[in-house]
């Protein structure tokens, strides 16, 4: 492996999310595509990236304390974010961190710099176990914030929903496992096992539904030809535990806010009986819904352009289900997206659940009596979830909670209320909120 390569292009990431507002997964993309890189260069491209942006407040924290980082041109505070990324929080040793990073400045045009960017990274090397963190007991959320690079806002919820399971949850980095969904119109799971061991790769049955598989030593799994012939789609399992609560043999499906459309193909799959219509607000996101189900082969989604805040008059009181999969903070995907985690403040919150809390009543005119209605958000505020499905009950009376449907393996989703909430740190899935609502006959 050229370390040089996968740091450079971890650094083209960072500059790619620093001038373009980009996603990482966004920048990331573009790197790889851009430099070509595969194997060992890839996956550190990917690993360097990703460690800076998951710890960016607490890199930068670190950092402050020896240099005045505003300071620094963009390039090269990227490249200090990289260096003490690697110090602080990698496996790797400190000299070739620090080392890595002054080459990196030479080989970008920036060795002016690299007796700088050397002195800074040694000083945080041989101070890395006397950071001044905020105190953890007199100020707990500045503590979890700033060491784990997380809003306030959003500790401060989680506290209050888990109690000391918050700190595990703001902490926890590990990797979600890589599942799919065989399509059964076009091979079994169990079929698709043995595909994927002859690529070398291996497969376990995920909990989540009898077609998913987990995968590990995973490739490039949407480059293989069983993906580009429809055989498998990539989807978390908190996604299809939330698309399971709409499933019905026969009848009328409704995804009002569908795209790229990994819900209702899921759903289509699964029901071929049922007529699935699946609705964006932007025309070039509805083109993602109809090209996949293109590539997988379903005859039974209706993909069009449609706003979600505005009644869906000509189905009114006609779908069997409606889900709801609201615009959201999405702070429940900061384990495979970190970058979300500095990217929501408290006002998006709010602005988000007046959004959530014009879309569900719309919707809800849509579902026939003895129908059901499913909201979900990929983030775990109150302000976005509960409160979101409260107002809705209140002004909606002929709508109540009903039971959800789960596999045996996360029944320990369930509140007490009857809502679903799953978390990293327990399911392994992204965090997700998920609420079923009857339609009183």
């Amino acid at each position: 492996m050229s370390a040089r390569t996968g740091e450079k292009a971890a650094l083209s990431v960072l500059e790619t999310v620093d001038t373009e507002q980009a996603y990482m997964g966004q920048a990331l993309a573009k790197a790889l595509h851009q430099q070509q890189l595969s194997g060992a260069d890839r996956s550190a491209a990917v690993a360097y990236a990703k460690l800076v942006v998951e710890n960016l407040q607490a890199v930068d924290y670190a950092l402050g304390q020896y240099t005045k980082l505003n300071k620094a041109g963009r390039t090269v505070r990227n490249i200090l974010r990289l260096g003490a990324a690697r110090i602080l929080f990698g496996n790797g040793a400190d000299a070739q961190a620090v080392h890595g990073s002054v080459e990196l400045c030479k080989a970008v045009g920036k060795g002016a710099q690299s007796k700088f960017v050397n002195a800074v990274l040694r000083n945080v090397s041989r101070n890395k176990t006397q950071i001044p963190w905020p105190d953890e007991k007199a100020d707990p959320l500045a503590f979890y914030s700033v060491r784990y690079s997380w809003p306030q806002f959003a500790v401060a919820e989680a506290f209050d929903l888990l109690g000391d399971g918050a700190k595990e949850f703001v902490s926890y980095t590990a990797p979600q496992p890589v599942v799919l969904r065989a399509n059964p119109n076009k091979i079994s799971r169990e079929d698709l096992s043995v595909l994927f061991a002859e690529q070398g790769m291996q497969t376990a049955p995920a909990p989540a539904d009898e077609r998913a598989l987990s995968v590990s030593n995973a490739q490039d799994l949407t480059g293989l030809a069983a993906y580009q012939d429809g055989l498998f789609s990539l989807q978390g399992q908190a996604s299809m535990l939330a698309a399971r609560q709409a499933f019905c043999k026969t009848g009328l499906v409704l995804d009002v806010c569908a795209a790229p459309g990994g819900k209702s193909c899921n759903i289509a799959e699964q029901c071929p009986g049922a007529e699935v219509h699946a609705f964006d607000l932007h025309a070039h996101r509805v083109s993602l819904i109809k090209a996949q189900a293109k590539r997988l082969g379903l005859s039974n989604i209706t993909a069009a352009q449609h706003d979600a805040t505005q009644p869906f008059s000509q189905y009114r009181n006609l779908a069997d289900r409606v889900l709801v999969d609201a615009p959201c903070s999405g702070l429940g995907t900061a384990n495979p997206r970190p970058d979300v985690k500095w990217n929501k403040k408290a006002e998006d919150v709010q602005s988000l659940s007046a959004l959530q809390s014009q879309i569900l009543p719309s919707a809800a005119k849509a579902v026939k009596p003895g129908g059901k209605l499913i909201y979900c958000t990929c983030t775990f505020t109150r302000q976005e979830n509960e409160a979101v499905v409260a107002g809705f009950l209140q002004k909606n009376r002929d709508f109540r909670l009903c039971v959800p449907d789960l596999p045996n393996a996360f029944a320990s989703a369930v509140t007490q209320e009857g809502f679903v909430r799953l978390w990293p740190q327990i399911h392994h899935t992204d965090g997700f909120f998920i609420c079923t609502m009857e339609k009183q006959s």
